[in-house]
């Protein structure tokens, strides 16, 4: 390849696709976490990574389900919090495993924490999640 001749882009049923990106969405010092996207139908990834050598620690894929889009994602804690399609998921940071899962009942836009307090904005409303007591 020279400077000429740009990379190939990646093909799928014919069509051409941008290659999938990593956008990092929170830092603690341990582990990056970042959303592996495409622009296939594939499911996006939630990936840990270790800042000081750059190997995955864990990585996290929705079902075997196509399409699955992480629309948004926080930290808080050991706590990863992520939305997607119709809703909220509670990932543990340390190993990528499962908390709980929560039915939003329309399509998740975002995710925000403040004060014990996760905020989701769907298409339909804001749903509040409190820290039990």
């Amino acid at each position: 390849m020279t400077p000429e001749t740009p990379p190939e882009l990646p093909t799928e049923g014919g069509r051409y696709y941008i290659p999938p990106g990593l956008e990092p969405i929170a830092f603690t010092g341990d582990v990056l976490v970042a959303i592996e996207s495409d622009t296939t139908d594939r499911s996006d990834t939630l990936h840990a990574i270790d800042p000081t050598t750059g190997s995955e620690k864990w990585a996290f894929q929705p079902e075997a389900q196509d399409g699955v889009e992480i629309r948004s994602a926080g930290v808080a804690g050991k706590t990863i919090f992520i939305v997607m399609n119709k809703e909220l998921r509670l990932i543990d940071l340390t190993n990528g495993g499962v908390i709980e899962s929560h039915d939003l009942g329309s399509y998740a836009k975002s995710v925000i924490l403040a004060d014990s307090v996760c905020l989701v904005a769907t298409t339909e409303e804001i749903v509040a999640f409190e820290e039990s007591q």
